[in-house]
């Protein structure tokens, strides 16, 4: 008998886009470096042209090109060194074919020079340089701009701010910059017989793996979690601790609870407290039994207890929305079938083989499974499984 009355992973997922977009799209301003390995919400725009001036990019002599035309060891060109510019300072001297102006690496051209003649190739006598070689228009010279023009794009929205970035952004004016904020989690692990890691076991009884599993999730996708705890199989205090976790975080994951046991009450207690059920039974494998909830206007997930099945639909779900790290997949060639139930999404752990992707086989309980996966691979609702021999995308954990 089917107790659910199951919703496609993609129709979940425009469920929780439609329903709760603003938990997704919180942002904030920071400054410059407190940016780092954030995501900018916005475009960012320089605000100065870079470099502000027409500067040097090496040790020599500011000249007009055409004054050097045919400067040879032989022949070379004599020109009356006019004065010596000062880092850090503007370059007041102006100079016609006749003339020099000693620049610095990094230095400001004088007014009338169009390139710079490396200090190597040239002599020093009294008041006059003697320059043996010849320079083109430009040559030796950054332009006012050439780097960064004002209001030149540095960084598309969405994008994961780098320390490359960073730079570029200081460079162009840039002291503060508005970033995404990932939403915060609040996790609940369900059931009598889930105990706290370092508890010693009775018989029948199992540490809380999931909790740590999601939490490693949520901190790795660059979300906080607000906090997590234990609840038993007992209504009222799952209730508490729900009220509890949505007055604090954005999202509330619930582990455990979520199929129609008679002590499954993570349905329940949301109706109870004034929230709606949205979906109770996703067409994905493994999975099914996921519940998607609202609570005064906060996310509620209610996972299988079961860990291949709590992290893979976790990852199914919220990937998209928060991960925005997630790489290219890689083409892999299967080295085994795969079979899947048309009508549902299967998430199917896979190792590496050289170039082959295996399938890893097992129960949705066994934790040991995703220690061993190189990441997965995943079978479309109306596909049967996958041939041996096929090209498949694996995606990473």
């Amino acid at each position: 008998m089917d107790f659910f009355k199951v919703t496609s992973l993609e129709e979940s997922k425009k469920i929780i886009r439609k329903q709760f977009i603003e938990i997704f799209s919180k942002k904030e301003i920071v400054p410059l470096s407190e940016s780092i390995g954030r995501y900018s919400a916005s475009k960012i725009v320089s605000r100065d042209s870079v470099p502000s001036f027409d500067k040097s990019t090496v040790d020599g002599y500011a000249v007009k090109a055409e004054s050097t035309h045919g400067a040879s060891d032989s022949i070379p060109s004599m020109l009356n060194l006019k004065g010596e510019a000062e880092m850090g300072k503007e370059n007041t001297y102006t100079i016609d074919s006749s003339e020099t102006v000693y620049v610095p690496t990094g230095g400001m051209i004088p007014c009338g020079a169009d390139a710079v003649v490396m200090i190597e190739y040239s002599e020093v006598l009294g008041d006059e340089i003697f320059l043996n070689t010849s320079v083109a228009k430009g040559e030796n010279i950054i332009y006012r701009g050439e780097d960064l023009e004002k209001n030149d794009i540095l960084l598309e929205s969405g994008k994961k701010i780098r320390p490359q970035n960073i730079g570029t952004f200081a460079a162009g004016g840039i002291t503060e910059v508005e970033v995404s904020v990932n939403p915060s989690f609040y996790i609940i692990s369900t059931g009598d017989e889930v105990k706290s890691l370092g508890s010693e076991l009775k018989p029948g009884e199992i540490i809380d793996i999931n909790s740590y599993t999601l939490e490693a999730l949520v901190n790795e996708w660059g979300s906080k979690l607000k906090g997590r705890t234990l609840v038993g199989d007992n209504l009222e205090l799952l209730k508490n601790e729900i009220k509890k976790g949505i007055e604090v975080s954005d999202i509330l994951i619930l582990s455990g609870g979520s199929s129609v046991g008679s002590k499954d009450y993570t349905c329940r207690a949301i109706k109870e407290l004034g929230g709606e059920i949205m979906v109770h039974g996703m067409s994905i494998k493994p999975g099914k039994p996921t519940i998607i909830g609202g609570v005064h206007g906060k996310l509620v997930i209610g996972l299988p207890g079961h860990p291949v099945s709590a992290l893979m639909v976790f990852k199914a779900l919220l990937e998209d929305f928060l991960n925005k790290d997630k790489g290219k997949s890689y083409r892999m060639i299967l080295k085994k079938e795969i079979h899947s139930t048309p009508g549902r999404t299967t998430y199917q752990p896979v190792v590496i083989d050289g170039e082959y992707a295996v399938p890893l086989h097992g129960k949705s309980g066994v934790i040991s499974l995703l220690n061993k996966a190189f990441g997965y691979t995943i079978i479309p609702s109306d596909k049967e499984g996958f041939n041996s021999g096929d090209i498949v995308d694996v995606w990473a954990f």
